[in-house]
C-alpha cells in the first residue's frame, strides 16, 4: 500500500514538474513577445516623430517642451562624404532621442 502512495505522488509530481516547465516556456514566450512589441512600439514612435508631429503633439500635454533635434551648423564644411555621413548619423541619434522624449512623456501621460 505504501508503495503504491509513493508512486502515485511521483506520478503527481512528474506531472507538476512537466505543468512548471511548461509554464516557464510560456512566460519565456510572453517575455520574448514583450520585448518585441516595446522594440516596435518605439520605432513607430521614432516613425510618428518624423513623419506627423503634429499627431504626437496632439496626443501629449503641450506645456511640457520636447528638446530640439540638433541642426548641422551651416557654416561648417560639409564638402567630404565623411562629414556627410557624420551630420546624417548626429541628425539620426537626434531623432532617436527626440523619439525616446515623445515616449516619455507619452507614458507619463497615461
Amino acid at each position: 500500500k505504501l508503495s503504491q502512495e509513493v508512486a502515485e505522488l511521483e506520478e503527481e509530481l512528474a506531472a507538476e514538474d512537466k505543468r512548471v516547465s511548461q509554464a516557464e516556456g510560456v512566460i519565456r514566450n510572453a517575455e520574448q513577445t514583450l520585448k518585441v512589441l516595446e522594440e516596435a512600439k518605439t520605432l513607430l514612435l521614432e516613425h510618428i516623430a518624423r513623419e506627423k508631429p503634429a499627431m504626437i503633439e496632439a496626443i501629449l500635454p503641450a506645456d511640457e517642451e520636447l528638446p530640439e533635434p540638433e541642426e548641422p551648423d551651416e557654416n561648417s564644411s560639409a564638402g567630404s562624404s565623411e562629414d556627410l555621413d557624420d551630420e546624417e548619423d548626429e541628425v539620426d541619434e537626434a531623432e532617436r532621442l527626440n523619439a525616446l522624449a515623445i515616449e516619455e512623456r507619452w507614458l507619463r501621460s497615461r
